[in-house]
């Protein structure tokens, strides 16, 4: 661009210099300055400015701005300042909470502080330096092992090292068949000195075999490991759960929503219970009491029990297995409640639901249901009751955000039967001690190779493989202090009306005495130990209205069980109550084999 010569500009800078002195403002100068400064060279004009007007020199500006910066300063006022502009406070709060959602917003209005990490033990051992030299001498062994026993080798064995095994993989010569090497695991492990291996013949996806072998110093892997990480923090998954690393030390993170059901098995001492543990401390560390509750049914009370008292309870933690019998029960009419709302608001799932709500207390929370030992259940009086309600929210609950845990260490046909197995697609399998157990689990061998302390085959729905885990470790140490840290807070149970009210407990329901044909309802149900709308109809003579108005008063008073489809009601209660009642022996429904204070 030309340049404006000095002289041409001596008369306006004469101007300048005469307002400046009448008005006494040195803003309104450096404004005309700036605005000059702009159409002339920078180096120049400084030098004649400073040449010309000594006593201004000191106050211009430091380095030369743009019009467009020096516009912008204008619109601040002469007695301005940094420290009492209070428009860039407001603008840093602006962009600040611009990049938020709404709901995430209205989650950090609420009260509710999420877990420390540094809450869970750090790593004590350091990432130690692979030993290539080993490996190599192992792959070599391995080669010379299989040769021995005629399963000729193509080319060389490459290895993959991880925390706990590493994966040996292989090419076989042509003619060799994958059942001659599957055969040979007990002979392997023998030659290589390893407390056991597993052959996986082929690797899925590629033409060759993996041979897994122990580690001879395996490192633990910690829950802080994985939490710590990216790969949790940044998860897109609606319900994440860590559970650990693969085999090639890579953090494992799944997402129970899109299970959507989940079937865990294990011996004693494998880890099952960590593994739980491992599952619900996920979910404390990535998920609001707003948007989950969960259902705990532990009928060992020592696993479950630790989780009293904290906000994402959607009930008391349930210890009795004739109460598992009426929370389940009552997690089915939660469902079919949702069902309608959703149908109402027309929308297909949960998720889509809750995108249309913008206030954070009209969402629906999803409810995890998790059972820690499901075999003291399926050995109860009620077991096909149980098995049935299992079945039912398995087949339909994934709509709605209703997810099933199931977690048992006897993975036997009667314990697990065809029908549960059915609708979990999703299964976790830590070590057992047969391959019947194992193909219970996972339709397949491998779970009786595992090694136990955490170490998993977990098989997503849809997955035709099982995937090999280190589960993460969590001391109990850990979990009582992430859990006094919630308790602590002192926010109230959010508990689901549905599911905490028609537990087992007194409901305080008052019975209508005054009703001359409940009492003969109540006769006629506990006679024929089973209730329904065309029983009342046949025995009593009424019409249908009248009879389904009893039987919701019947269910209303604890008397019988809810509805349930077009199953008939079963009745809880027997003749010794009914005397008691109308003799004015009781005001209300209450269990009478069950303590109330007692889950």
């Amino acid at each position: 661009a030309s340049k404006i010569s000095i002289p041409s500009l001596k008369p306006i800078l004469n101007f300048g210099t005469s307002l400046f002195s009448s008005v006494g403002s040195l803003f309104t100068f450096e404004k005309i300055k700036a605005l000059f400064q702009s159409k002339t060279s920078p180096e120049e004009n400084d030098e004649e400015f400073d040449d010309r007007y000594p006593s201004l020199s000191a106050k211009k500006p430091s380095i030369t701005k743009s019009k467009a910066q020096a516009v912008k300063e204008v619109v601040r006022p002469i007695d301005s300042s940094p420290e009492n502009d209070t428009s860039t406070q407001r603008q840093k709060k602006s962009k600040s909470t611009t990049g938020k959602t709404a709901e995430q917003l209205q989650m950090d209005s609420l009260t509710y502080l999420y877990p420390k990490i540094e809450f869970l033990t750090e790593n004590p051992h350091t990432a130690e330096e692979v030993n290539h030299e080993e490996l190599k001498f192992t792959s070599q062994m391995l080669k010379e092992t299989l040769e021995t026993f005629g399963v000729r080798v193509d080319g060389e064995i490459t290895y993959y090292p991880g925390p706990i095994i590493t994966r040996f993989e292989f090419k076989p010569g042509v003619g060799i068949k994958i059942n001659q090497i599957v055969n040979l695991a007990d002979d392997l492990a023998l030659a290589l000195k390893a407390k056991r291996i597993r052959i996986i013949a082929p690797i899925p996806g590629k033409a060759a075999v993996g041979v897994e072998i122990p580690n001879r110093n395996p490192q633990m892997v910690y829950l802080k490991d994985i939490i710590d990480e990216p790969e949790f923090k940044n998860a897109r998954h609606i319900l994440p759960m860590a559970l650990g690393k693969t085999t090639s030390g890579k953090p494992f993170i799944a997402d129970l929503a899109q299970m959507p059901h989940l079937l865990v098995a294990g011996a004693t001492g494998s880890g099952k219970s960590v593994g739980l543990n491992v599952m619900i401390t996920s979910f404390l560390y990535r998920l609001h009491p707003h948007q989950v509750r969960f259902i705990f049914i532990d009928p060992k009370m020592l696993e479950l029990s630790v989780y009293a008292g904290i906000p994402h309870l959607g009930r008391p933690v349930v210890t009795k297995p004739r109460r598992a019998e009426k929370v389940l029960a009552d997690a089915v009419v939660e469902m079919e409640r949702r069902y309608k709302k959703l149908a109402n608001a027309s929308v297909r799932n949960i998720a889509d639901y809750n995108a249309k709500q913008t206030d954070v207390e009209k969402k629906i929370p999803y409810i995890i249901i998790c059972v820690d030992e499901l075999a003291d259940l399926m050995m109860s009086a009620t077991s096909s009751k149980i098995e049935l309600l299992i079945t039912r929210l398995a087949q339909m609950s994934r709509a709605v955000g209703i997810h099933l845990i199931l977690a048992t260490q006897r993975p036997s046909v009667d314990v697990i039967t065809g029908l549960i197995k059915a609708n979990f697609p999703a299964r976790i399998a830590f070590q057992v001690s047969t391959k019947v157990d194992s193909r219970t689990i996972l339709d397949g061998n491998g779970a009786e190779k595992l090694l136990g302390n955490g170490d998993m085959l977990f098989l997503d729905s849809g997955q035709p493989d099982a995937v090999r885990i280190h589960g993460a470790y969590l001391s109990s140490e850990e979990t009582d202090t992430i859990v006094s840290f919630i308790r602590e807070q002192g926010l109230e149970m959010m508990t689901i009306e549905t599911i905490s009210q028609s537990s087992g407990e007194p409901t305080g329901t008052e019975i209508d005495l005054g009703d001359p044909l409940f009492k003969e309802a109540c006769e006629v149900v506990i006679r024929h130990k089973q209730g329904s709308v065309s029983l009342l109809q046949r025995r009593l003579g009424i019409g249908y209205q009248r009879a389904a108005r009893l039987i919701d008063k019947l269910e209303q008073a604890g008397i019988v069980t809810p509805f349930d489809g077009s199953k008939a009601r079963d009745v809880l209660v027997d003749k010794t109550f009914l005397e008691n009642l109308y003799a004015g022996g009781a005001a209300t429904v209450v269990e009478p084999e069950v303590n109330s204070e007692s889950n």
